[in-house]
């Protein structure tokens, strides 16, 4: 099979910010460190996505899961990602 390496990240399981930190130089490039080695792996960007959301409230993520699809769908793109469909 093929895969879509826009839809695969180098993260933690979970982007959550006790696992990993980015920064940028004086020159704009985009930096990265993980302070939890054991999840760092490249694999699916939405699997990686749906650990960073699994431990909202349901009624949030009811309420919001598209929003914040879309918010994160932009921001990768903004942020120098190539542009993948929120849904």
């Amino acid at each position: 099979t093929m895969i879509d390496e826009d839809y695969n990240s180098i993260l933690h399981i979970n982007m959550n910010v006790d696992n990993t930190w980015w920064w940028r130089d004086a020159d704009k490039k985009l930096h990265f460190g993980a302070l939890d080695w054991g999840g760092l792996s490249k694999s699916s960007l939405p699997m990686k996505l749906w650990w960073s959301l699994y431990a909202c409230e349901h009624d949030f993520l009811k309420d919001h899961l598209d929003e914040l699809l879309d918010m994160f769908a932009d921001t990768y793109h903004n942020e120098g990602g190539p542009k993948v469909d929120a849904k």
